[in-house]
């Protein structure tokens, strides 16, 4: 985690506990929240390979239980100092396929 910024090093680190996960999304998305088994929450790795690119990292990965399915979350923290007018793009370029 050493070569990340220091803010995604922070986010990481807080989001790495399950707890923290789960109270996150208890704020965010209580619905959603309700159906996870918080005992299930468990971090991945989120790295991700591009030919082109290289080395790519998401920026939090789990594995859960929704109403007893295997499910994948994955938050993306895309703090800005500024107003970025390119950032739906690059949110898409996130969901995409690299």
């Amino acid at each position: 985690m050493s070569d990340l910024q220091p803010h995604d090093q922070f986010f990481k680190q807080i989001f790495s506990e399950p707890k923290r996960v789960k109270s996150l999304l208890d704020i965010f998305y209580p619905k959603l929240s309700q159906k996870i088994d918080s005992e299930s929450i468990r971090l991945l790795n989120g790295e991700k390979y591009s030919q082109k690119i290289g080395k790519s990292l998401l920026d939090l990965l789990y594995e859960c239980k929704i109403e007893n399915e295997k499910s994948f979350l994955r938050i993306i923290f895309e703090h800005k100092s500024y107003i970025d007018k390119n950032l739906p793009s690059q949110l898409l370029y996130y969901n995409g396929v690299l």
